[in-house]
Order: C-alpha cells, then sequence, then structure tokens
C-alpha cells in the first residue's frame, strides 16, 4: 500500500493513523467499563425476571388445582355418591352410581383436564380413581397411615399442598405434586374423606419452561429450583439439588438477590435469586453458575474485539483517504507525465483533472498548456503529411486513365479491324461510362454496386473482344452491395486476371465474388491461368511487407499499375484493417482477396474528401 516511509503519504498516513488510534482507546475504555456494567445489570435482571416469572406461573397451576378441588367437595351429589351411596353398593348398582360420578366429575372438571391424575379417598378405605385409571376400588390398607392423608383431615377443608413425592398411579411409579382438601358428608361437617388432585413432575417441568422462555437444556432453565415452605424440595432441575436444598432453604430470607454464593455440596461459585410464591408458599431459586457471567463477558470482548478491528479498519481507510487527498493528484500528474507521447498525448490532457488543490491545480494547468502547445504542433505536421498522401492517391487513380484507355481503344480496334461493326457501338457505350467513372478527379468513395457495374463494363468489352474464349462468373451477396469502397479497386484485378489467363490456352475462366465476414467487406478475383510467376510473387510480396512496416510510399510509374496500386490504395485507405491476401498455384491460377473494416467507411470517406 505504501512503498516507502520517506514518502508525503506514507507520513501523513502514520500522523493521521496515530492520532485517531489515541482517540479510539480512550473512547473504546469508556465504552467497555458502560457496556460491562449494563451487562451485569442485564443478567440480574434477566435472574430476577426468571425466578418471578416461575414463582407466578406455579402460584397460578397450584390456585387452580385447589380451586378445582373446592369445586369437587361443594358438590352434594358428589359428598353423597361417595359418602353415602356407594360404600357397601355391589354389582349394576355401584356400576351405575360409578358411571353417574363419572359424568359429575367431567361436569365439573371440563373436557380438558388440567391435571395428571384424581384420587377421592374416604375414611373407610375406598379409593374412586379418575385420570390416568377409573375405578372404585377398597385399599389394601388403611389410609390413615399416610401422613398427607392425615393432614388433610386435621386441615378439615383447608387446602393442603403436597411436595414432590413418588405415587404409583395406574400401575407405575410417578413423581408428583398433590393438592388435597378434605371433606364431610354435609358442608361444615367433620372431614371423612380426601379429595386429592396430582401434578406430575413433566407437567412441572413444562411449567418451568414456559415461565423461563428457553428450551430444554438451556443453562438458566437448568438452574431452577422450588422448595416448599419447610424447605422441601418441590422442583429440581439437577439430581444434586437434594443435597444443596438445605443450602439454599437457609439462603432464602437472609441472602439478597444478586449475591454469590460458594454451594458447599458442589465447590461451584453461584449468584442467587429468590422468589416467594404467596399462594402455595413455595421458594422459586434461581442459583445459575458464576460462570455464565463469565460467558457473557467473554462473548461481550469478543464482539468489542471485532467492532474495534472494524472502527480501526475504518480509521486506516480514513487516514489513507486523507493522505490520498494530496498524494494521488500528484501521482496522476506524474502518470500523464509518463505518458506523454506521440501516440496518446490526447489521452494524457484529458487524465488530468482538477484536485482542489490550488498548488497541485497550477502544475497540473502548466502541464495541460504545454500538451495543447504539443499537440497543435503535431497537427501541423499531420496535415502535412496528410496533403502529401492525398496527392500520391490522386496520382495514383489518374495513372489508370491513360493505361486503361490505351487497352479499351485497342479491343475497339481490333473489332473494327475484324469487321465486327455492329458490336463497336455497344463498345463505344461502355467505352464512354467506363472513362466517365475513372475521370473523376473526386476521391470519394462508392458503393460495391458501382464498382461492379464499373468492371461489368470493362468485362463486357472483353466479352467483345474474346467472344466464346472467356467465361466470366460474378457471385453477389445482396447486403454487400451498398458497403463503401475506394474507386477502381476490382477492375485491375480482373485485369490482371485476365493477362494471366490468356497465357494458357482458351478457354478462360474469370470468377468474382462480392460478400461479407464479420465487419469486412470482402472482393475475390480469380483466374484458372498459370498463376504468378514464383518469384515474382515473393518480390511482390516483400514490397508489401516494406510497405506495411512503415517504408516509404513509391512513386509509380506507368508500368506499376494493377496489384501493387490496389495494394497502396488500400492500405493508405484502411491501414491495419485492410484485407490483401494472394494465393497463387502455378498451371492451376491465381485469386487475389481484397477488403476493409466496414465501420470505418464513414471515416475513410471524410479523410478522403478532405
Amino acid at each position: 500500500m505504501l512503498k516507502s516511509t520517506h514518502t508525503m503519504r506514507a507520513r501523513m498516513f502514520t500522523g493521521i493513523t496515530a492520532i485517531l488510534l489515541l482517540v479510539i482507546a480512550v473512547f473504546r475504555t469508556f465504552n467497555t467499563i458502560q457496556r460491562f456494567n449494563a451487562l451485569k445489570r442485564d443478567i440480574f435482571t434477566s435472574m430476577e425476571l426468571i425466578a418471578s416469572n416461575v414463582a407466578q406461573q406455579l402460584d397460578e397451576e397450584v390456585y387452580q388445582l385447589a380451586l378445582l378441588s373446592q369445586r369437587m367437595t361443594f358438590s352434594a351429589q358428589l359428598r353423597e355418591s361417595i359418602l353415602g351411596a356407594m360404600p357397601g353398593s355391589t354389582g349394576a348398582d355401584l356400576y351405575r352410581l360409578q358411571t353417574d360420578l363419572n359424568e359429575l366429575v367431567y361436569s365439573i372438571c371440563g373436557p380438558e383436564l388440567i391435571f395428571f391424575h384424581m384420587n377421592i379417598i374416604t375414611d373407610d378405605g375406598y379409593r374412586y380413581a379418575f385420570g390416568q385409571e377409573y375405578g372404585y376400588t377398597h385399599l389394601e390398607e388403611s389410609p390413615q397411615t399416610y401422613d398427607w392423608y392425615r393432614e388433610a383431615i386435621r386441615l378439615d377443608g383447608k387446602v393442603l399442598v403436597v411436595p414432590l413425592h413418588t405415587r404409583e398411579v395406574s400401575g407405575r411409579e410417578v413423581e408428583v405434586v398433590s393438592v388435597c382438601r378434605g371433606f364431610g358428608l354435609l358442608v361444615g361437617s367433620s372431614a371423612r374423606a380426601v379429595v386429592e388432585v396430582l401434578l406430575d413432575y413433566d407437567s412441572l417441568e413444562e411449567i418451568v419452561a414456559r415461565a423461563v422462555s428457553y428450551s430444554e437444556g438451556d443453562s438458566k432453565r437448568d438452574n431452577v429450583y422450588v422448595l416448599d415452605g419447610s424447605g422441601n424440595i418441590v422442583f429440581s432441575s439437577s439430581a444434586a439439588v437434594a443435597d444443596s436444598a438445605g443450602h439454599y432453604f437457609s439462603l432464602v430470607g437472609s441472602a439478597e438477590n444478586g449475591s454469590v454464593t460458594r454451594n458447599p455440596f458442589t465447590g461451584r461459585e453461584e449468584f442467587f435469586f429468590c422468589s416467594g410464591a404467596e399462594y402455595s408458599d413455595w421458594y422459586v431459586v434461581v442459583a445459575p453458575g458464576t460462570e455464565i457471567h463469565n460467558q457473557q463477558l467473554t462473548q461481550l470482548i469478543a464482539s468489542m474485539i471485532g467492532e474495534t478491528l472494524l472502527i480501526l479498519a475504518a480509521a486506516a481507510v480514513i487516514s489513507l483517504l486523507l493522505s490520498h487527498r494530496f498524494s494521488v493528484p500528484l501521482l496522476r500528474l506524474c502518470a500523464c507525465v509518463d505518458s506523454c507521447n506521440l501516440d496518446h498525448l490526447d489521452e494524457a490532457v484529458q487524465r488530468h483533472k482538477p484536485s482542489g488543490v490550488a498548488e497541485i491545480d497550477q502544475l497540473g494547468n502548466a502541464f495541460n498548456q504545454m500538451t495543447d502547445r504539443l499537440k497543435h504542433s503535431l497537427s501541423q505536421v499531420v496535415e502535412l503529411k496528410n496533403a502529401e498522401i492525398h496527392a500520391k492517391m490522386l496520382a495514383l487513380q489518374a495513372q489508370m486513365n491513360p493505361h486503361f484507355l490505351y487497352n479499351t481503344l485497342a479491343v475497339i480496334n481490333i473489332m473494327v479491324a475484324e469487321g465486327e461493326t455492329d458490336t463497336v457501338q455497344t463498345a463505344c457505350r461502355n467505352l464512354s461510362n467506363i472513362l466517365e467513372y475513372i475521370s473523376s478527379k473526386e476521391l470519394h468513395p462508392v458503393s460495391l454496386r458501382q464498382e461492379l457495374q464499373h468492371a461489368q463494363n470493362y468485362m463486357d468489352l472483353m466479352q467483345m473482344r474474346y467472344q466464346g474464349d472467356i467465361v466470366f462468373s460474378v457471385e453477389t451477396e445482396e447486403s454487400a452491395m451498398d458497403v463503401m469502397a475506394p474507386k477502381l479497386v476490382i477492375q485491375p484485378l480482373i485485369e490482371n486476371a485476365i493477362k494471366h489467363a490468356t497465357e494458357k490456352a482458351p478457354v478462360w475462366h474469370i470468377g468474382i465474388r462480392i460478400g461479407l465476414e464479420g465487419d469486412f467487406w470482402k472482393v475475390m478475383v480469380w483466374d484458372d491461368g498459370n498463376g504468378f510467376d514464383p518469384e515474382n510473387l515473393r518480390a511482390l510480396r516483400e514490397k508489401m511487407r516494406v510497405l506495411k512496416s512503415g517504408g516509404r510510399i513509391p512513386q509509380l510509374t506507368l508500368h506499376g499499375m494493377g496489384i501493387m496500386n490496389t495494394f497502396l490504395r488500400l492500405m493508405l485507405t484502411y491501414g491495419e484493417d485492410m484485407i490483401f491476401w494472394i494465393d497463387s498455384r502455378p498451371g492451376e491460377g491465381a485469386c487475389v482477396t481484397i477488403g476493409g473494416r466496414i465501420k470505418q467507411d464513414k471515416a475513410m470517406q471524410l479523410e478522403i474528401s478532405k
């Protein structure tokens, strides 16, 4: 980027970059402290919100189950069935009473059950099951052996929430939380039965997951624990909490949210957050390890490093742009000076643009004035050269007039001598057209259609002279006939082809083809004569090579007509875009192909007509 440290650009870049780096360092330090404190506040707020949401969701769930148990105990029909009619009934009567009770419970609970399972157990040892299994059976042991049953009877209608414990439901062991309420035959009478509504552990887990709003396995959900008012486990996201329950319960009411504690059983440092559930008298503890803060801090540092790199890159770009503001105009002007030559003089002037820096613009203006003067001097030289070429073109065309007139008059003289008076009139008309075509001193291009017509007049004269000994064939592409080309480029080639063809015994065949090939027009003239003499062809090609490589244009004499004349005129018109091929097969004939780029026709017409 900067090849040398001693350049103006390098020194400006280094100075500006140093200032920007100092400003960035101060800003990033202040910003890091602010973002670190904000990150800590966000983590604490998130943990407190998780604890509060879980407590509210669990409280709402327990409250709904307690409300359901109350509706069950307030149903006179249910009390009468459980404590009055069903005990002692058997057979069809018991089946009918059980069916009626099922319909009654469905009418109280609704079609969608909000609990896992429900039991109604009486002092007599009868159990009515509803949910995971249905039935009315007699227990093998007295319900008074269950602590939770005796406590529910003692509370006499008040709700009892039994923490997480294992129960057998439908033949399998399930971890559940029970919401129990005792009731009697009459409202207000002594409790003789208990309604037990069970909430399984999977449902507790779904409630916690919904409250936390994180997918399963997320580190925040894995650190949520629920304890009852006695410190017993209601819900645990980790198996290790059985030993840690007492530790967490000891912190309830004594440790502030956000405090850091060491778990004596796992040895892990943890943040402590707690929220109480008012209705269920449960405590929700969120105790993530302090590594969660470290993870967030690592992410913050990685983010800040990325941002800092981007800012540094932007600072480097800004420094580079500012240094370029002064160095690039100088380099551009230097490039203009380096490229200033006779071939790219216009480009050098065009590449220099005002930079907005007064001193550099003064240098640029001086350079432009210099190139303008040089360009003016060069234009004068080019005009003189064009005038020389123009004069040579006129001389080449003028050479054709006496040369062709001599040959044509000789043909007419032969026809008169042979008594072909009927064709002399046609020959004179063709000759008149030919002389009118070639006598013009204008150098403007003509269409290939006009050029072919001129060649046709000449071929008609030759046909009159040689009769059936010569055969002409002409092939044309209509799309090529209106293309513009220099005058008098086809007829000299036909004349040259007749010259070589007549060296053999007749009949002689002369062919002309006019067409397009890409952006070029092409004319091919061939004969079936003896072809070019190899030595003469080598000499001819050597002359063409010298001329194309920049050799001086020769002054042609009358004997320099034909192929070289046509080659020179095409070269002066088209330059590198000229087509000129000679294909000679000794004893079989020769073919000359000429052409030029079509898109230069308008420019050619302008240049020649000057």
